[in-house]
């Protein structure tokens, strides 16, 4: 699904430029994700995918996938649920 996800997301960007990609992302986020209802980047580097997660599920890799939809600005996406906290969260390369 990572893969999917990945050349998807790739298609829809192709004519973004690379200061926008994050935006182009964080606007289709929802779209290729159904639980995810917000987005945001907070202080540059950070992206939160506020979203109907599960109670118990692999946030840290459902995160880990995001990371490569990004530019190399983005360094952390965190998932959080609908109070706010965060239930997963990784660091990008």
């Amino acid at each position: 699904m990572k893969h999917l996800l990945s050349i998807l997301i790739l298609l829809g960007l192709m004519s973004a430029v690379s200061a926008g990609q994050n935006e182009e992302v964080l606007k289709l986020a929802p779209e290729f994700d159904k639980r995810i209802y917000d987005t945001e980047i907070k202080f540059e580097n950070t992206v939160i995918l506020y979203g109907y997660w599960p109670s118990q599920f692999d946030g840290k890799n459902v995160a880990e996938g995001w990371c490569v939809e990004f530019d190399s600005k983005i360094k952390y996406i965190h998932l959080a649920n609908k109070a706010g906290k965060i239930v997963g969260s990784t660091g990008c390369n």
